[in-house]
């Protein structure tokens, strides 16, 4: 070959790979067997389209299932809540759920309810009252939920404390004998079992209160009637207090027997 045939040759052996590096790397697609990088690209965008439709449907098609194709709220959603009652709760109180529904259709829901006290599951079941025993700082929750939907977002929750009850403070009987002797029996406990303080905080003149025996007792002047006011007060070591008021009635025959009876022992002499 001639050395000017030659020199021809490279100079557009040359321009050939300037052109190449312009415009992109055109032996890399040139080493690649045909076919394979369009269908890598193909394998790639049908990867990216099997993404997109499979997370796009799930909520849809769970709501298909009970809303027939329409997109709605679940069923449960913010349908119904739910509170307790009572509000503040003592030691012994029965505690029950209130649900308040949003929507006239959800009351035909059947409710599951799931009690926890102290963060231990105490009641499982379709019964909105708690038969379980409450005490005071007993921490109580309550989930309930539609009892055909285990989601989440089904539930709804609340809680409380439970406070301390006062005493209970009852007049278990009374009575007025022809000595003109009162005598009234009381009884108080206390649902902790506290130590428990009794007063006597209104009575007429002369009425006592023996606290170790619960035990009013009033000795009526003779010829005394009328009406007397009683006020008895009970308090636990925590503050909480009962008040027991009643009257007692000493009517003009029973003041007659009494004054009556006073007398006689003086005219025997």
């Amino acid at each position: 070959m001639r050395p000017r045939s030659i020199q021809h040759h490279l100079k557009i052996f040359t321009v050939a790979a300037a052109v190449c590096l312009m415009f992109g790397n055109c032996s890399k697609h040139e080493e690649q067997p045909p076919g394979q990088p369009a269908e890598q690209a193909t394998s790639e965008e049908s990867a990216a389209t099997q993404v997109n439709s499979a997370v796009a449907p799930v909520s849809i098609k769970a709501d298909d299932r009970q809303n027939n194709g329409t997109l709605q709220a679940p069923s449960s959603g913010p349908g119904f809540e739910v509170t307790l009652q009572p509000s503040n709760p003592a030691t012994g109180d029965r505690l029950t759920a209130q649900v308040k529904f949003t929507r006239e259709e959800q009351h035909k829901l059947m409710l599951h309810y799931l009690w926890l006290i102290n963060g231990q599951k105490v009641q499982e079941s379709g019964d909105p009252h708690l038969n379980q025993a409450i005490r005071r700082d007993d921490f109580v929750e309550l989930q309930v939920r539609p009892a055909d939907d285990f989601s989440p977002e089904a539930a709804r929750s609340c809680s409380t404390f439970v406070g301390n009850a006062p005493p209970q403070l009852r007049l278990l009987s009374q009575s007025l004998d022809q000595a003109g002797q009162y005598r009234a029996q009381i009884h108080v406990s206390d649902p902790e079992e506290d130590a428990v303080t009794l007063s006597l905080t209104e009575s007429p003149s002369g009425m006592r209160m023996d606290p170790q025996s619960q035990t009013l007792r009033w000795v009526l002047g003779p010829a005394q009637q009328g009406t007397f006011d009683v006020a008895l007060s009970a308090s636990d070591v925590h503050g909480a207090e009962t008040l027991l008021t009643y009257q007692i009635r000493v009517g003009r025959q029973q003041a007659e027997r009494n004054a009556t009876h006073e007398i006689a022992p003086a005219n025997s002499q």
